[in-house]
């Protein structure tokens, strides 16, 4: 009878039990209103008002002082003040010499042999292109035995000594083998041991270096080698040769030479010629004929 009943009247049940949720409801939000109400009324209740931060007071003048230099910069004024002084002894301490001699160093430099002229029918090598320090500047000599120089200076090398070697060498490029030039020059120069030179390939080399001044202007150093010249405002001079205790040098004009003794005290630490001509001209930059350096493989 009850599941009867249930059948019959299900719709007034579910409207019956809505009514009773919305009653539910609707008297939950009367009660949450009256609450809001009550606490609106009441003044103690609000927000109080945030405190204000407190900072603690910081000394600004170092940043106006730096804001001033920035606006208003320090100028340099000219002076005849030398802020870099070289140290170097003043004339009458160095010596009653033409130069003074005042320190000697061992600096490293590169030597390239770069390219010389071979004569197949005679079976001989001549005009030997041989490149120095920054390999920007190039001796060419005629012919073993002489001197590696030229009219603006004398590297004190000679040549003792050619060896024309050609090997066939596989080129994976192409796949098959081609001739490779290994020709080597030996160099040498008194007083040190002789370079063997391999075509293309640069030499990495340590040589002495004399720091100078001339006694008409003693402020101003100059660095020189062997075979290279001091040009002072009377003569010029030509660095014969030097070592730890002295130099000699030759006055270019009347090839008299002197001796200069090492300054002791204390001081501060401070032309390409043209491509000669020939039957053939091997190079290391552009070989002739397929020849090769090992530095082009």
């Amino acid at each position: 009878m009850t599941m009867d009943f249930l059948k019959k009247h299900y719709d007034k049940i579910l409207l019956a039990m809505a009514f009773i949720l919305v009653i539910v409801f609707g008297s939950i939000l009367v009660l949450k209103v009256n609450s809001l109400s009550r606490r609106l009324d009441q003044p103690n209740t609000l927000l109080e008002p945030p405190q204000k931060a407190t900072y603690e007071q910081m000394d600004t003048r170092k940043y106006a002082e730096a804001l001033n230099v920035l606006q208003h910069p320090p100028v340099w004024e000219a002076t005849e003040v030398d802020l870099f002084p070289r140290g170097t002894p003043s004339q009458a301490v160095i010596s009653n010499k033409p130069i003074a001699y005042l320190r000697l160093e061992r600096l490293p430099f590169d030597l390239l042999f770069k390219a010389y002229s071979w004569d197949a029918e005679k079976n001989k090598a001549f005009n030997f292109q041989i490149s120095l320090r920054d390999l920007t500047r190039a001796y060419f000599t005629t012919a073993v035995g002489d001197p590696v120089k030229d009219k603006f200076g004398d590297t004190g090398y000679s040549i003792t000594k050619f060896e024309h070697k050609v090997e066939n060498v596989l080129n994976p490029s192409i796949g098959h083998k081609v001739e490779v030039d290994r020709s080597e020059l030996t160099l040498e120069r008194p007083g040190e041991d002789m370079i063997v030179l391999e075509l293309g390939k640069v030499h990495l080399r340590t040589e002495s270096v004399a720091t100078v001044v001339c006694q008409e202007d003693p402020q101003k150093e100059i660095q020189v080698r062997r075979g290279q010249s001091i040009t002072c405002p009377s003569n010029t001079y030509i660095v014969v040769d030097m070592n730890e205790k002295q130099m000699v040098i030759k006055n270019s004009d009347t090839d008299k030479q002197d001796t200069i003794e090492k300054y002791q005290g204390v001081v501060a630490t401070g032309s390409a010629g043209a491509v000669p001509s020939g039957p053939e001209m091997r190079t290391a930059d552009r070989p002739m004929n397929r020849r090769t350096p090992s530095q082009q493989e």
